[in-house]
C-alpha cells in the first residue's frame, strides 16, 4: 500500500478512485482465472492505469489479495455489528461463527493463495453448527 499512508477516510479522492479500481480489476480477474495467472500487468491494463501506480499503491499482488481479504471481512464484520459490541460470550461466538462462514465461502478450488488454512466448507459447516447451538 501507500507508505505512510493515511487512514482510508483520509485519502485524496483521487487515491480512493485509483484503489476502487485496482481492486474491482482484481476482483474481476480472480473470478476469470486463477491468482497466479493474474499478472500486475494485467490488473493494470484491466484498471486502466499503468503499472508504476499499481507499485504506488501496492508492492505485489500478494499485498491487494491481503488488501482485498481484510476489506471484505472488515465488511462482513460491520454487516453483522460485531465491530461495535462489548465482548461477551454471545458476541465472541458470533465473531467465531463469521470468521468460520468468511472462510466457508472463499474460493474454492481458486489458487488464491489464502484458502490454504486446513479449512475446507465441511468443517466450517461443522464449527458453525457447533457455535449455533
Amino acid at each position: 500500500m501507500l507508505i505512510n499512508a493515511p487512514p482510508e477516510e483520509k485519502l485524496d479522492p483521487r487515491v480512493k478512485r485509483t484503489r476502487r479500481l485496482l481492486e474491482e480489476a482484481f476482483s474481476e480477474l480472480i473470478r476469470e482465472k486463477d491468482f497466479q495467472s493474474v499478472s500486475i500487468q494485467d490488473i493494470a491494463v484491466r484498471a486502466g492505469i499503468n503499472r508504476a501506480t499499481f507499485y504506488a499503491h501496492f508492492p505485489d499482488k500478494y499485498a491487494l489479495l491481503e488488501h482485498q481479504i481484510r476489506q471484505e471481512f472488515r465488511a462482513e464484520i460491520e454487516k453483522r455489528t460485531l465491530n461495535a459490541c462489548h465482548f461477551s460470550e454471545d458476541n465472541l461466538r458470533a465473531l467465531i461463527l463469521t470468521v468460520c462462514e468468511f472462510i466457508g465461502e472463499a474460493p474454492v478450488g481458486r489458487s488464491t493463495g489464502w484458502h490454504s488454512t486446513g479449512m475446507n466448507r465441511k468443517t466450517t459447516t461443522l464449527w458453525a453448527s457447533t457455535l449455533k447451538r
